[in-house]
């Protein structure tokens, strides 16, 4: 059913599953309760937690517990976690400049 039965307390706006009521209040709010399991660090909504590899942030997080880099040159040894790094990277090949 797509009736909407969890309304926000603060806005009223509401919303299909109470986990996206939670999200909406604590996004702005800044709330971090779901927290890495290897470490201290805690992301606000639990997204990032149940697909890792779907979540940007938390694939950086978890290449640095692991040292695993995701981004790896294909002309030289240089590998980043980070794609935009790689792409950046990829110029001093090219010679040339990077496009915002």
């Amino acid at each position: 059913s797509d009736e909407k039965r969890h309304a926000c307390h603060l806005c009223l706006k509401a919303f299909c599953t109470a986990s996206l009521l939670y999200n909406h209040v604590n996004v702005p709010t800044g709330t971090r309760t779901y927290k890495c399991s290897a470490c201290d660090i805690a992301f606000v909504t639990s997204h990032a937690l149940e697909n890792p590899f779907k979540c940007y942030k938390m694939k950086l997080h978890i290449c640095s517990h692991t040292g695993e880099c995701s981004y790896a040159c294909d002309l030289c040894s240089y590998a980043s976690k980070d794609a935009y790094k790689l792409k950046r990277h990829m110029i001093t090949h090219s010679g040339r400049t990077l496009k915002s």
